[in-house]
């Protein structure tokens, strides 16, 4: 489902144990190291850095914004 994501979807991660961000919202963006994509399939044979962050063989990342509710 993941890899279907385009850039400008939305997206909502539902973080069931935090009583104090129980919901977050993002935004897919365009990264410009994927050639413009927000989000990138690794079908290499070995695992990609972007970053800092490790993405395994047949993994799926997406650039995201997450939103912020000012209290």
């Amino acid at each position: 489902m993941a890899s279907e994501l385009q850039v400008g979807s939305f997206l909502i991660f539902d973080k069931h144990e935090d009583e104090l961000e129980p919901i977050w919202l993002g935004r897919v963006m365009s990264n410009p190291e994927w050639k413009g994509q927000g989000v990138y399939k690794n079908d290499s044979p070995r695992n990609i850095t972007f970053g800092g962050v490790t993405i395994g063989r047949g993994e799926v990342a997406i650039y995201v914004m997450w939103y912020e509710k000012k209290m």
